[in-house]
């Protein structure tokens, strides 16, 4: 036997004594749990958001804004779950703060033109959807809602644009075909001019007679003779006298004047005596004509 024999099973001891004084690791039930990171509370409240539990996803989401304040995504759907709980304040917030996060991004502007649209705030609306616009937004209801202001403004040409864009990019948004029907009819109609009423005839002028040329002679014009058997104008009557009876016309009986009376038929004196009789009764006279203001 070795001399060296009685040292090894002191080495092999000493060996497996220092392995046992050796830090043994912690058992996995004492290890303290790691908390969830921003990324995954965000993911954790998009899923609730999605799933209609606006309720569950706030705290989710509350603590992704905590963990990262400039999380565009977090602050977006903050400002849907306030849109759905109608409460407009906070969620104009919440929206203006996902646009300034990214602003490369037009979801933020987009959702905030689409919840000013249902409010009625048809010009900020205008504006937001136009900003979602400008940052490439290729959302069928962005132009569609875009194109009900067009034609609320009575822009044709805008709406029909907007409306024609929204069918390119969703062929099955039903609502943005029916309205590019009803568009186009409503602007065909504004744009085809009323007829022009039909011209009125002028009116009639009256006739005015021409005088006619007076004869050289001095003599009345032709039309203008003086019938016969009248005369021309009454002398005027002198002074303290009575102004003379007209002349009747050949034929015509005399006039009657109520104050007038008619004087008595005069009857013929006998013829004398050297004379012969009248064989027959004479006839008795004419009566005369009334002179006006004789007895």
């Amino acid at each position: 036997m070795s001399r060296f024999s009685p040292v090894l099973p002191a080495f092999l001891a000493l060996g497996v004594a220092l392995a046992g004084c050796q830090k043994q690791p912690p058992s996995p039930a004492a290890v303290a749990p790691v908390p969830p990171s921003a990324a995954e509370r965000l993911e954790a409240g998009k899923q609730a958001v999605a799933g209609g539990d606006c309720g569950r996803a706030q705290s989710d989401l509350a603590e992704a804004v905590r963990l990262a304040p400039q999380s565009a995504e977090a602050h977006l759907y903050l400002g849907l779950c306030a849109a759905r709980a109608q409460e407009p304040e906070r969620a104009e917030r919440e929206f203006g703060l996902a646009a300034a996060a990214d602003a490369r991004d037009p979801r933020p502007l987009e959702a905030l033109g689409i919840f000013r649209y249902g409010r009625g705030d048809r010009e900020g609306a205008r504006r937001a959807l136009s900003e979602a616009v400008d940052r490439g937004s290729k959302s069928a209801q962005v132009f569609y809602y875009r194109g009900n202001l067009a034609m609320f403004a009575r822009d044709c040409r805008e709406a029909l644009a907007d409306y024609r864009r929204a069918m390119a990019l969703s062929p099955s948004f039903g609502p943005a075909a029916a309205e590019y029907k009803a568009a186009r009819l409503a602007c065909a109609r504004a744009e085809t001019p009323a007829p022009a009423p039909a011209p009125k005839p002028p009116a009639p002028k009256p006739a005015v007679p021409k005088p006619a040329p007076k004869p050289a002679d001095g003599s009345a014009p032709a039309g203008h003779e003086t019938p016969p058997g009248t005369t021309g104008p009454a002398a005027p009557a002198a002074p303290g006298g009575t102004a003379p009876a007209p002349a009747s016309k050949p034929g015509s009986k005399p006039a009657s004047t109520p104050d007038a009376k008619p004087s008595p038929v005069a009857k013929p004196a006998p013829a004398p005596a050297s004379e012969p009789a009248p064989e027959a009764r004479a006839e008795p006279a004419a009566t005369a004509a009334p002179t006006p203001g004789q007895p």
